[in-house]
């Protein structure tokens, strides 16, 4: 029997020819792109220096690092086996393996997420199933192994909890600083840092009627969704904490979903406050249904305050904006009208583009995530797809986590409002995160709010910490909760309200 340290020895060892195999194939992908020697030097650089981070920071930080990587990375630099198959997927890669060599690690998933795994496996069996007879199979397949990456460790791996813990803090905090960032380059109409590093790689940034912020996201539209995410978190935290520091957090989220002037994130922060408002009713609690009114309020003199902006109602009334309501508004009858034409398994994962055919060049793009799904894994693939949030959004709820309710309703109606799933693979590895944030708030023995209520009174905190996950790994702006938090005893696995 092997002692620990050789157990220890055996799994770096593991984890170090896994990370030199991931290294050796980035590089050789970065020196065949068409790039000055000075360029892919930088890149091959940046690339060696994250996956050595990847084995350096605890593992319970690598799902905020590969947030951090997908939202910092400027992804149309990449090379296009980059850009298919994306460093965030390889950071959360990584961590599986890692997290699978930790001799406490489990990958049974009980209580809800069950459900959610069952959906899980029949959806990668259905996406199977349109790969064999999709129209472009290499992209089928590597999209397919995509999803595989970003969705089944984040829900058979049954110990996630303080990853969950990170991440959710990160989220809020990081979000809030490239929010800043967002609003000051709306103010200066230029991307002070993206522009140069744009204009030094060769690549181009986005071209639009009425400028709107990016910030490091290459785009408003990914902009938009990354910070109506944020937003949902960090209104979620004030809901629980109502602490000024929460409130900062939470303004900072907002100013960087103004800036990029996205109607689509707009239209999905408001729905999920509408949602966090009727659930807080469902449940019957008071303190936060007069918050999410408060919220509502402030969100009705904002949205006043906005227009008055001349940005903002520069962009709201431009032919720009009116044109592209109209082309989303066109593409639900054309994309319904072209997959009847299609097979039951549609034309294949990551194919809704080729499958348009000569009436892609009438929409140039389908603003719609889920008629994206349709054309490319059909009608059944876009059911198992929105059963298996909807299974997540009900283990939610279960468990009363605010936060993972908040941010599965606005992930779910941003995706509806642009092309993120199926053409933006950055997206899948968001969902990923969004399913370990939905997932694993609370332990499954705890799920019931009956049981984890009466586990609070009795152990003094919402939901204990397992001894396994030790607490040396948390870093200390995650530790350490809201001031009411504090005060009631470490309510460290989700709002629970």
């Amino acid at each position: 029997m092997k002692t620990p340290a050789v157990q220890q020895k055996a799994m770096l060892g593991i984890a170090l020819v896994v990370n030199a195999a991931l290294t050796a194939g980035i590089v050789l992908a970065i020196a065949s792109s068409d790039r000055s020697p000075v360029q892919w030097l930088i890149l091959i650089a940046l690339a060696i220096g994250l996956l050595a981070g990847c084995l350096m920071v605890p593992i319970s930080w690598l799902p905020l690092v590969a947030l951090v990587v997908f939202a910092l990375g400027p992804q149309r630099l990449l090379p296009d086996v980059l850009q298919d198959f994306p460093p965030s997927a390889i950071v959360l890669l990584l961590w599986a393996a890692r997290k699978l060599l930790t001799p406490t690690s489990s990958t049974a998933p009980r209580g809800s997420r069950a459900l959610v795994g069952g959906l899980t496996l029949l959806l990668l069996l259905w996406m199977g199933f349109s790969t064999l007879f999709s129209i472009d199979r290499p992209s089928s397949i590597v999209w397919m192994l995509l999803f595989a990456t970003a969705t089944v460790p984040v829900v058979f791996l049954s110990d996630a909890v303080r990853e969950r813990v990170v991440l959710v803090r990160g989220w809020s905090v990081f979000g809030a600083v490239l929010g800043a960032y967002a609003a000051v380059e709306l103010v200066l109409a230029r991307n002070i840092v993206y522009g140069y590093i744009y204009s030094f790689f060769g690549g181009d940034g986005q071209h639009w009627e009425t400028y709107r912020a990016s910030a490091s996201l290459g785009s408003p539209v990914f902009a938009g969704m990354f910070f109506a995410c944020s937003t949902a978190i960090a209104l979620a935290q004030w809901a629980s904490s109502r602490s000024r520091w929460g409130l900062v957090l939470l303004a900072a989220n907002a100013a960087g979903l103004v800036a990029t002037l996205t109607r689509g994130g707009y239209i999905a922060v408001a729905v999920a406050v509408v949602v966090g408002f009727l659930v807080s009713a469902v449940h019957r609690n008071r303190a936060t249904i007069r918050v999410f009114l408060a919220g509502a309020l402030v969100a009705t003199v904002g949205l006043a305050v906005a227009l008055a902006v001349p940005a903002v109602a520069a962009r709201l009334l431009s032919t720009e904006a009116s044109g592209s309501l109209t082309q989303r508004t066109r593409s639900i009858d054309i994309v319904v009208e072209r997959s009847a034409t299609l097979p039951p398994t549609g034309a294949g994962p990551d194919t809704s583009f080729l499958a348009m055919g000569r009436a892609i060049l009438d929409l140039r793009f389908i603003e719609n995530s889920y008629l994206q799904l349709l054309l490319s894994i059909g009608l059944v693939g876009v059911l198992l797809f929105v059963a298996l949030l909807g299974a997540a959004w009900v283990s939610a709820f279960r468990r009363r986590d605010m936060e993972a309710i908040m941010l599965l309703t606005v992930f779910g109606a941003s995706i509806g409002t642009y092309n993120a799933i199926d053409d933006q693979h950055g997206t899948v590895v968001v969902l990923g995160l969004v399913l370990l944030v939905a997932l694993h708030g609370t332990r499954d023995a705890l799920e019931s709010p009956d049981a984890a209520e009466r586990a609070g009174r009795s152990a003094g905190s919402d939901v204990p910490v397992p001894a396994s996950t030790g607490t040396s790994e948390t870093p200390p702006w995650a530790a350490v909760g809201p001031r009411r938090d504090r005060a009631e005893g470490a309510r460290v696995h989700g709002t629970s309200y």
